[in-house]
Formats: structure tokens, C-alpha cells, sequence
């Protein structure tokens, strides 16, 4: 119920966003804040001052990820300034776009900790849930951690979030990331739950997760055999 609290609240996120139709794309198209000429006319003050804040906030970092790309030897410095946006507890979408960002400043090893990126997948509204979960890979996490996270959001209310969570254990299984005859057991499961899903952008994916994932426990069930 937190979650979902947190799904319908506009004004405390960066973007303002609409329901998601069943082929996973919205209504109206989510618009950055930093485009002032389609913020409606008379939003509350304190919306007003927010989109502005972090308008300036984006740029920053945009501007971070360039200089990054153009001068490797000062990765370090720069990752350092981007992690000032990180931990923005005010703004979960800014510290999901600095977890990008990090992800793509060449040489940066350490990214973040795992808790740090299951909270902000817990405390994200879809538009930066996506990225996170789209862009996972980047981030060099154990794949334990990303298998438990992927399997949690295939039970997502949101399509899309489903279709994501499915993506990336299509990816886990091709990394051959995830052993053991229960995992495997368990992400197999996970997909054939939504060979069903009333969503066509889910069953598809399903299909193709549930076939990859019996392969390997095919394998793993025939090694434990021999």
C-alpha cells in the first residue's frame, strides 16, 4: 500500500505522469519538468519551485556526464559530484538519474550499494522504476540481488514494470548469472505465473523467459542426475 501511495503522488516527483494503457506506452507523454512551457498554467507554489530546483538539478547532471565522457582522467572528481545527487531523499527520480549517470562515467567501479538501489525501486513512481530496472545490468550488482529484485516486480500492478522485471531475468539467464536448482526453480515459476497475464506486452515476454529458464533447469536437472 506504501508503494501504491507513493505511484499516484504528482507533486513530490519529477515528472507528472498518466496511467499506462495496455501496450505499455501512456496516454499523454511523460514531460521533464525542465520544458516550462507545458507545466500547467497555475501549478501549487510549492510544485512550481520544485520543477524549477530540479530542473537546474538535471542539467547539472547532464552537463556532469558530458565533461566525464570528455575528460576520463578527472572520473573520479566528477563521479564524486555526482554523488551528491544520489542520496537526494526528496527526490527519488534525481537520484535514479544520478544512478544513470554514474553507470555511464567511464572507469567508475563502485556505483552504489545494494540497498541504496532496492530503496529507490521501492520508492520510484514506473517512468524511473524503468530505468532502474532497464538499466540494472550497468550497475554491477550480484546477481542475486538483481534476481531477487527482478522476480519481486513481475508481480508489479504496472504492465511495463512486469515486462521489465521478465527482461531482465531473460538477461540473467543468458549471463548464466543465477545457479542453483531453486532459483532456477523459482524464476521459471515466476514466468509461467504471467503466461496468463491480461496484458499482451506481458504474455510475450513470459513466454520467452519461462522457455529460456526450463532450458537451464533442464541442464542443471540433468547434471544433478549424472
Amino acid at each position: 500500500m506504501i508503494r501504491f501511495a507513493y505511484m499516484f503522488s504528482v507533486v513530490k516527483n519529477v515528472y507528472i505522469i498518466s496511467f499506462f494503457t495496455p501496450h505499455c506506452k501512456p496516454f499523454f507523454e511523460i514531460f521533464p519538468c525542465s520544458n516550462r512551457q507545458r507545466i500547467p498554467a497555475n501549478p501549487p507554489r510549492r510544485l512550481r519551485q520544485e520543477l524549477q530546483s530540479i530542473s537546474g538539478s538535471a542539467v547539472t547532471l547532464n552537463r556532469l556526464a558530458a565533461l566525464a565522457h570528455r575528460s576520463p582522467d578527472h572520473g573520479n572528481v566528477i563521479s564524486r559530484a555526482v554523488r551528491t545527487f544520489l542520496f537526494s531523499t526528496e527526490s527519488p527520480p534525481l537520484a535514479v538519474e544520478s544512478l544513470d549517470t554514474l553507470a555511464s562515467i567511464p572507469g567508475n567501479e563502485e556505483i552504489c550499494d545494494g540497498s541504496l538501489f532496492v530503496s529507490l525501486c521501492f520508492d520510484s513512481l514506473p517512468p524511473s522504476l524503468l530505468l532502474l530496472l532497464r538499466h540494472a545490468g550497468r550497475f554491477r550488482f550480484q546477481p542475486y540481488l538483481l534476481f531477487t529484485v527482478f522476480l519481486g516486480f513481475t508481480k508489479d500492478p504496472y504492465p511495463c514494470v512486469r515486462k521489465a522485471a521478465l527482461d531482465g531475468l531473460i538477461s540473467l539467464s543468458r549471463a548464466g548469472a543465477v545457479e542453483g536448482h531453486s532459483l532456477i526453480t523459482r524464476c521459471h515459476h515466476g514466468a509461467v505465473e504471467l503466461l496468463g497475464d491480461s496484458e499482451a506486452c506481458v504474455r510475450v515476454p513470459a513466454i520467452q523467459t519461462a522457455s529460456e529458464w526450463e532450458e537451464i533447469l533442464a541442464e542443471v536437472s540433468a547434471r544433478g542426475t549424472n
